[in-house]
């Protein structure tokens, strides 16, 4: 069991460290695939790149689940296998989270400023 939690959690970092790194463009097979991350190919890339931390974290904590639970013997055990699994979605569903609202904020390079009404331009 153990090969297959750990299997798992390279997949799962895989999902998003390939499209943050740009190897794998947006596409509706692998990824974080919402409508917010794929609106276009920035709000692709922005969003993968928010979620690398969250995605590597939760693979690192399924290793070392799996792992510990290898090394207490309890490699084979339906507890285990539950807490990786829900390690697993837990992790998924704040990456997701952390990458859908990365999609939505705007590039810094399309923000202006802009002032408030009534107010002289220093051009006057």
């Amino acid at each position: 069991m153990i090969t297959v939690e750990i299997a798992a959690a390279v997949l799962i970092a895989l999902s998003v460290v390939l499209p943050a790194r740009g190897v794998i463009p947006r596409n509706r097979w692998f990824g974080i695939r919402t409508t917010a991350t794929l609106r276009d190919a920035d709000a692709w890339q922005r969003a993968h790149r928010a979620a690398l931390a969250p995605m590597c974290t939760t693979a690192a904590v399924m290793v070392v689940a799996a792992v510990a639970g290898c090394l207490l013997g309890q490699w084979n055990s339906e507890p285990l296998l539950l807490a990786v699994a829900g390690a697993a979605v837990a992790g998924s569903l704040w990456s997701t989270w952390v990458a859908v609202r990365a999609s939505r904020r705007r590039p810094e390079s399309t923000l202006r400023v802009t002032p408030p009404p009534g107010a002289r331009s220093p051009s006057r």
